[in-house]
């Protein structure tokens, strides 16, 4: 009797079969994961905008002083890659109020904070 070690053809296939069964259910699941963390990145990133914003308007007494990026950078505003923020420059002197948003590039959602209502407003699907 020969003793012969080694997978059949029939166990092989039913090994990659597998392989690929497993492959078919994770990478969409994977590129879903990678979308909420773009999104979970830009929602991040709206509250440390509105933290730089509300730290530069202490400092400085107006909001007038704080409507570019570049005045937000000295209060601890990092913009992550890949994050793209719109917010309204030239705010004028006697503004109380503020709104911007965020958006993840490769995310699903819109992130807006609003100041005159309340914060961080519900993520808004983008189309």
């Amino acid at each position: 009797m020969r003793n012969e070690k080694g997978f059949t053809l029939i166990e092989l296939l039913v090994v990659v079969a597998i392989i690929a069964i497993l492959a078919a259910i994770a990478i969409p699941q994977f590129s879903t994961y990678q979308s909420q963390a773009r999104d979970a990145s830009a929602a991040s990133a709206i509250r440390n905008f509105a933290i730089a914003v509300e730290s530069c308007y202490v400092g400085s007494g107006s909001y007038l002083a704080c409507d570019t990026l570049a005045e937000l950078a000295p209060f601890g505003l990092v913009v992550p890659t890949g994050i793209t923020f719109t917010y309204p420059a030239g705010l004028v002197a006697a503004s109380t109020t503020w709104s911007a948003s965020a958006v993840a590039a490769g995310g699903g959602f819109t992130y807006t904070w609003n100041s005159g209502l309340g914060g961080m407003q519900a993520p808004v699907a983008l189309p």
